[in-house]
């Protein structure tokens, strides 16, 4: 993955990609058992690559997978209809302001 975030042109076999590699971007692949001409085709396809093209998938990529991306995600699956104050920049109305996850005050 780190080449994946770097913007490294990745080249790996097709059992690879779907196991580890499914949804990013700028990696080529060879079938499972290739030559080394398959291997020199597919690396050239990846130098040949628009490069700005290329860095605008990997920011996507990388971005959708951020730390606070992933903390937001997890904390919705964990509490529910609670939001993590600041995701996104919004803080809830019931945050307490200093990025702890807030719920909705209990009616009583």
């Amino acid at each position: 993955m780190d080449a994946v975030a770097f913007g490294v042109p990745l080249v790996t076999t097709e059992s690879m990609r779907t196991d580890l590699f499914e949804d990013a971007p700028n990696v080529i692949t060879v079938p499972d058992c290739f030559s080394s001409f398959q291997l020199a085709e597919a690396a050239q396809v990846g130098l040949a690559r628009d490069r700005r093209e290329a860095e605008d998938e990997r920011r996507a990529f990388v971005d959708a997978r951020s730390p606070e991306e992933c903390a937001a995600i997890l904390a919705e699956g964990l509490l529910g209809s609670c939001q993590l104050v600041f995701r996104h920049h919004a803080v809830h109305p019931y945050a307490d302001g200093v990025g702890y996850p807030a719920c909705p005050a209990p009616d009583r």
